[in-house]
């Protein structure tokens, strides 16, 4: 059918979805971040997401593998 860049984590929703890794040299990181408004600072489902976020880099720079 056709190619498109997809986050790995899509693998998991359909197993009809074939992931080819790319080549070194278009390989691209992203640095993601969280910004919270100082009025929902705590919001419950905010600091949960804040504590996934804070486990997610952890992971990624120890070298673990990425959750998914």
């Amino acid at each position: 059918m056709g190619y498109s860049l997809l986050p790995g984590r899509v693998a998991e929703f359909s197993t009809r979805i074939q992931l080819i890794p790319l080549d070194a040299q278009y390989a691209s990181h992203q640095t993601i971040s969280l910004l919270i408004s100082k009025s929902r600072e705590r919001d419950p489902n905010l600091l949960a997401l804040a504590a996934e976020c804070r486990m997610y880099g952890k992971g990624q720079r120890l070298g673990g593998p990425a959750p998914t």
